[in-house]
C-alpha cells in the first residue's frame, strides 16, 4: 500500500461519501449506522447535541466494512449486528 493510499485511509468522511464509498446510497448507510450494521463512527461529533450531530468514518473503516458486510437476506435479528455493543 502506498503512503498516498495510507493518508486516504485516514481521511474522515461524512455519511454521504461513506455510502459513496461503500457502493450504496446514503439513505442505505443511515438505516445500517441506526441498525447498527454500518461500523461505529471513528469521530461521533460528541460535542453537538444529538439531533445536529455529524458523524464521520475514516476511509479505510468504510472500505473495510464494505469488504466484509454480510450479505443479502441475512437474517440480523437471529444473529445480531457484528457492531452491535454487547450487554454486560
Amino acid at each position: 500500500m502506498s503512503t498516498e493510499e495510507e493518508e486516504d485511509g485516514e481521511r474522515l468522511v461524512f455519511a454521504d461519501e461513506a455510502a459513496r464509498i461503500a457502493g450504496i446510497k446514503p439513505r442505505t448507510w443511515r438505516k445500517y449506522v441506526q441498525s447498527q450494521l454500518a461500523p461505529p463512527p471513528d469521530d461521533p461529533d460528541l460535542d453537538r447535541p444529538a439531533a445536529r450531530r455529524m458523524p464521520r468514518w475514516k476511509v479505510a473503516t468504510v472500505r473495510h466494512f464494505t469488504t466484509h458486510r454480510v450479505g443479502r437476506g441475512r437474517r440480523s435479528d437471529l444473529l445480531g449486528s457484528p457492531y452491535a455493543k454487547e450487554d454486560a
